[in-house]
Parts: C-alpha cells; structure tokens; sequence
C-alpha cells in the first residue's frame, strides 16, 4: 500500500510540476515565426500541401491553391492604354491549356499641347490632350479659337451639266481634318 501511496504521490507531483509549467510558457510574450516548407507542389489540376513550423514547435499544414504555369516567351501581350484594356494570352506549360487574361486599362493620360484644325463639325481649339485617346485635360481646358466650317455642299458646273443630261452624279468638296 506505501508503494501505491508513494507512486501516486510522485505522479501527482509530476503532474503539478507540468500544470505549473505550461501556464508560465504560455503566459511569455511568444510570437510565432513559421518556416514554410512545400511538402507537395502545386500543379495545374491539384492543390499543393505547405508544412509551417515554428521554433517552439507549433505546427500546422495549408493547401496551395492549384495554378497554371507562369507565361513564357511565346506569351502574347497586349499592352492596355489610357483608356482600353489590354490581354495576355499563353499555353500553359503544364497542362496544354491556353490561358487569356485581362490587363485593365491603366487610366493614366500622356496629355500634351495639340493643335486641332476646325473641321464641318469640331471647332478649331488648342490645349492640352491625351495622345492615346484624345481626351481633354481635366485641370487645363481647351481653348476654342474658330468655330466649325459647317458644311459645304456645292454642285460644280461639270456635274450640273451630266445631271441635267440624266446622269446621277453629285460631287462634295471634302474638308480635311481630325476629328476628336
């Protein structure tokens, strides 16, 4: 019976010696720095497993979402401007599958000084203008100088004599300019 007494009185000791350690640990200031380690890579069609471990032995495990290869060389760009988005199109290394993805617009503007000659419907005017997509900047409007030609519709006498012997023949002058 002193043999029982005394191998429980040694366990309960043990068990409060553990019991009072724990808390003490847990109470310090610890953060967890975890060191990842890939266990299985991801692939095309399947999740990846990463290990995290941290010094004081705390550990847990994390899926690796599956992805397609990176683009290579043979990647098709289109670069997006201003004002349109742009693409990126690839065949996966992996699996075969040919990748395309949108490049949203960029939304920044190369404005610079333009000179726009009036036409029939824009007037002539002069400031400062995207040269991607043609818009005016916002914090310097543009100046108008001359308003629009209008149109001009005029019959030369060649072309009135071939209408008047019954050919249908009209002819307009044509106002060259960019329209913005």
């Amino acid at each position: 019976m002193n043999t029982v007494k005394r191998t429980l009185a040694i366990l309960l000791a043990v068990c409060m010696v553990f019991a009072l350690a724990i808390p003490a640990y847990a109470a310090d200031d610890h953060t967890h720095e975890y060191t990842k380690t890939v266990l299985k890579a991801p692939t095309c069609t399947a999740n990846g497993v990463a290990k995290f471990v941290c010094a004081c032995g705390d550990l847990y495990y994390a899926s690796i979402p599956a992805a397609h290869a990176e683009p290579g060389e043979d990647a098709e760009i289109v670069e997006p401007t201003c004002a349109k988005d742009g693409s990126l199109t690839y065949v996966c290394s992996g699996c075969g599958e040919t990748i395309s993805s949108v490049l949203p617009a960029t939304g920044k503007h190369n404005y610079q000084e333009t000179v726009y000659d009036a036409t029939c419907t824009d007037p002539q005017r002069v400031g400062s203008f995207c040269s991607v997509c043609g818009k005016a900047n916002p914090d310097s409007p543009p100046q108008v100088l001359a308003p629009a030609l209008g149109h001009d519709f005029t019959v030369e006498k060649e072309v009135a004599s071939m209408i008047a012997s019954g050919s249908r023949l009209f002819s307009l002058p044509l106002t060259y300019g960019t329209i913005q």
